[in-house]
Parts: C-alpha cells; sequence; structure tokens
C-alpha cells in the first residue's frame, strides 16, 4: 500500500539520527536486554508519575486518544499473533464470540465468558483448567449481579494484570522496576504530591466528571490520589506494550532500527490489518478534535474487549506451564506453526 510504503521510506532518516545519537550517549548495556529494558522500565515509571502527579486529567483525556489505539493492537500481536493462537480455530471462536459481544453490547459480563473458553480449550495443566472455568463462571455471574462495581474494579485490575504478564514474559535479574511502581503508587495514595499543581483539562474531563467514572461516592481528598493513581497505572499500562513487551519479546536482545520494527509489525499484522490500525488511530485523533470527551468515550467502548484479552491470554500462558518457575513465559506458550 502507498501509504505504508511512505511510513517505511520516512523511518531511514529518524534511524540515521538514531543512529548519531547512540554512539554519543549509550555505551554496552544497549546490548543488554535486562539493563536496557530495565532503564526503559525506571524511565516510563517516572514520566508517567509526573504526567499523572501535574497532569491527571490531561492524562486521561489524551492518552487514549494518543496510545489507545496502538496498545491494543500491540495487545493482540504479542497475546494473540506472535504465539499463533488465532491459528488455533476452536480457541479463537470461543473467546473471539464473547469478546465481540462485548464491544457490541458494551458489557464486560461476556468477556468473562472468553476467559473461560480459554480455559476450556487451552492446553495442559487439567487442574488449573477446572479452576479457572469455575473462576470465569463466577466473575461472569457477579458481573450480571454486580455490573457498576465490577466493571470498576475491572478497570483498575486490567492495569496490575499488564505488568504482571510483562514480569512473567521473561526471567528478570532486578526487582527495582516492581519496587519503584510500589513506591510510588503507596506515596501516592498517601498523599505525597497532595501539595503538587494539578492542571485543569477541557470539557467533561473535569474532576467531578472523572471521579464519577473512576472513584466515585468517596470522599475528595482520597478521590483526588485514586484519580492520580489511575493516571498513572493507565500510562504505565501503555508502556508496558508499547515499549516493554516489545523489547522483551524480541529474539535479538539488542533493539532494532524503526525500519526493522516497521518490517516486524507488518509481517505480523499484514498490510490490511495494519492499515485498519492506522485508520483507527487517524480517526480516534480527527474526532477528538470536534469533541475530545466523545472521541475518548468512543475509544474506551472500542476497547473494552482487551481487558478479557489479556485474561484470556493469561489463562492459556498459566495452563500451558510444564517447565521449571524460574522460565520465561514467552517460553512457555507453545506456539503454532506458520
Amino acid at each position: 500500500m502507498p501509504a505504508l510504503a511512505a511510513v517505511h521510506r520516512a523511518l531511514t532518516p529518524l534511524d540515521g539520527a538514531r543512529r548519531s545519537l547512540l554512539k554519543r550517549v549509550a555505551g554496552r548495556w544497549l546490548a543488554d536486554r535486562e539493563a536496557r529494558v530495565t532503564a526503559i522500565a525506571l524511565f516510563s515509571i517516572a514520566t508517567a508519575l509526573a504526567g499523572a502527579v501535574l497532569l491527571p486529567l490531561w492524562v486521561l483525556a489524551l492518552g487514549p486518544i494518543l496510545l489507545g489505539v496502538p496498545h491494543l493492537a500491540a495487545d493482540v500481536r504479542y497475546l494473540v499473533l506472535r504465539p499463533g493462537l488465532h491459528r488455533r480455530r476452536a480457541l479463537w471462536l470461543a473467546c473471539g464470540l464473547p469478546l465481540l459481544a462485548v464491544t457490541v453490547t458494551g458489557d464486560i459480563a461476556p468477556g468473562f465468558l472468553a476467559v473461560a473458553g480459554a480455559f476450556t480449550f487451552s492446553e495442559g495443566h487439567r487442574v488449573r483448567r477446572a479452576l479457572g472455568i469455575v473462576a470465569s463462571f463466577a466473575a461472569f455471574a457477579a458481573a450480571l449481579v454486580w455490573r457498576t462495581e465490577t466493571s470498576l474494579a475491572f478497570a483498575w485490575g486490567h492495569n496490575v494484570v499488564a505488568v504482571a504478564l510483562w514480569w512473567a514474559w521473561r526471567p528478570r535479574r532486578s526487582l527495582l522496576p516492581l519496587a519503584l511502581l510500589a513506591a510510588v503508587t503507596l506515596a501516592v495514595l498517601f498523599g505525597a504530591f497532595d501539595a503538587l499543581p494539578h492542571f485543569g483539562a477541557p470539557g467533561a474531563f473535569d474532576f467531578e466528571t472523572q471521579a464519577s467514572r473512576f472513584a466515585p461516592n468517596l470522599e475528595a481528598t482520597l478521590t483526588a490520589r485514586l484519580l492520580v493513581c489511575f493516571a498513572f497505572a493507565q500510562s504505565v499500562h501503555y508502556a508496558v506494550w508499547l515499549r516493554l513487551v516489545p523489547d522483551d519479546d524480541r529474539e535479538r536482545p539488542a533493539p532494532r532500527t524503526f525500519r526493522a520494527s516497521f518490517d516486524a509489525l507488518l509481517h505480523d499484522f499484514g498490510s490490511p490489518a495494519l492499515a485498519v490500525c492506522l485508520l483507527l488511530l487517524a480517526g480516534l485523533a480527527v474526532w477528538s478534535a470536534f469533541d475530545l470527551w466523545s472521541a475518548s468515550l468512543g475509544y474506551f467502548r472500542l476497547a473494552l474487549f482487551h481487558g478479557h484479552l489479556e485474561l484470556a491470554a493469561t489463562a492459556v500462558f498459566v495452563t500451558s506451564v510444564r517447565s521449571s518457575a524460574c522460565s520465561s513465559l514467552s517460553s512457555r506458550v507453545p506456539r503454532a506453526s506458520s
């Protein structure tokens, strides 16, 4: 496609500039995946914190518009396409139809049927599969009875699932990212950043509206802290799928050029699917220029399935574990043949 070819050509000068910069500022640590990913994780947590404590409402407003579609694409790429789960017909039908129902109806309850389907048609440990099916149907029942409470818990909890998936992707030497993540979260919740100014955002992205979405019916000070915490967790969530998982998933430990990354993306998705992703991203940006609030709601309606997708993929990964606890998640998941 001409547009995709133009993107590829545009990346050539960026690769040249990047190469010059890395020669000047990077050392041997750049080829060390563990050191590099740890550094990126620490930097991502620090920048997520800065954005969340100074501009929490702007982060909630613009984060999904700018990073939402790319992170959904990364979800599908690393949890479905790269492991080859889409080639297992019974599995993707059992998961795909309930996930489609989530997007169509705007109700999270069918998504737990997708998780039950993943446990049912995964391969491996029978006891784990049986327990997972029971837990999935219990979550489905809870979502039917306590819709608001379950949706709120799910909105918060899926950020934790993303971090857990990344941490399990391959063995780690450093606990610094998890320690910093926990320390920052506790610091926010206990008011360490209360004195810093919070800059407002336009339209419906005011404090009261966002409080009703993510921390309803709570005391004002606690609500403000929880909004900052959610903005921080959401930013870390995006960093996990757009920076950390891609770096950890590559067979080659050294970083790729921009052109090589684009070629790999094109290989995994194919031109039509990648073009659809780019059109969605562009359409959301244009929509937000006219009505940011409606565009945000539209994105969240589109993205409602992805938390259940992460849980369904986790179900497949967990039931496929046969090796020791110190082996990586990606090596434990059987990849379908081409």
